[in-house]
């Protein structure tokens, strides 16, 4: 009875431990944007990158920092806690060179803006709610 519960235990923390949000990098369906790499896209979100390869401005957009979602995606492609991240920002934005993230609450408020701004880049973890005006970019290692 033991091992079984044993075995009950460790099969559940698998189970709530691959739960764990999938991130889809997501771009206006006109930029001509397929694949970036994670340090490509490291730099854009930390502020490093404020230009596409075709000189257009990039527009981050992101999650508030109590965000589940924003944490996920800042400890998997950025290797940063949120709070790290805000730190940054704060940093580069006073630099006067770069504007800071569209900050949004809810994912279907990020697509919506970057449906409607094609220099947009954001992350979302639930694919049902694409639209036709957003493209899901592949993140090379």
């Amino acid at each position: 009875m033991k091992k079984l519960f044993i075995k009950y235990l460790l099969i559940l923390a698998f189970i709530c431990n691959s739960e764990a949000y999938s991130h889809y990098i997501i771009v206006n369906i006109q930029n001509p944007l397929i694949s970036l790499s994670k340090g490509e896209l490291k730099n854009i979100f930390i502020g490093n990158s404020i230009n596409w390869h075709n000189n257009k401005k990039i527009q981050i957009v992101d999650y508030n920092s109590e965000s589940d979602v924003r944490e996920e995606f800042s400890n998997k492609y950025l290797n940063l806690t949120p709070s790290k991240v805000s730190m940054i920002w704060l940093k580069v934005t006073l630099s006067g060179k770069v504007t800071p993230p569209k900050i949004f609450y809810k994912e279907k408020d990020v697509i919506k803006y970057i449906s409607e701004n094609i220099g947009a880049i954001g992350y979302i973890n639930n694919k049902s709610e694409l639209t036709s005006e957003i493209k899901i970019i592949e993140i090379k290692p």
